[in-house]
């Protein structure tokens, strides 16, 4: 989740009366990898996600989405992609996320293993939404997560 979060930092996460939407940070507790991990919802149930990993524009619906805070050289690796979902014809990654699930994506995408990888999240998974952040060793101190 570089340049959002950092190696040491501390989280306060709630999910208290809590619905899953595009663009929370959130901690899911992966059965696929049998670890906690912290990563971005780019889609929920029943949205449709499109992804050029040679020009690293992700689309949600059609829609090209901002994503000002992503750490990205410009094209995403394929190492990242399951190629079952490899549309030859459009030549971009399609994905329709089903019932009860998200499709989430790290905003480091060279570097993290996440829906394109492990698949659909369950709702199930998801621990809680990132609130806060208490950044270790630097000056930026205490920072809302949107």
């Amino acid at each position: 989740m570089q340049d959002t979060l950092f190696e040491n930092d501390s989280l306060v996460i709630s999910k208290l009366l809590y619905t899953p939407k595009q663009g929370d940070i959130v901690v899911v507790n992966s059965s696929v990898l049998d670890n906690r991990i912290i990563k971005r919802i780019i889609a929920v149930e029943g949205q449709k996600v499109e992804i050029d990993n040679k020009s690293a524009i992700v689309k949600v619906n059609g829609a090209v989405l901002d994503e000002s805070y992503i750490k990205c050289d410009g094209s995403f690796d394929d190492e990242y992609f399951d190629e079952r979902y490899y549309n030859k014809e459009s030549e971009v990654y399609e994905y329709e996320v089903p019932a009860g699930c998200c499709f989430v994506m790290g905003d480091n995408r060279n570097h993290s293993t996440d829906s394109r990888v492990i698949g659909y999240v369950p709702y199930d998974e998801i621990v809680g939404r990132v609130l806060f952040r208490f950044a270790a060793g630097n000056d930026e101190g205490i920072g809302k997560v949107d």
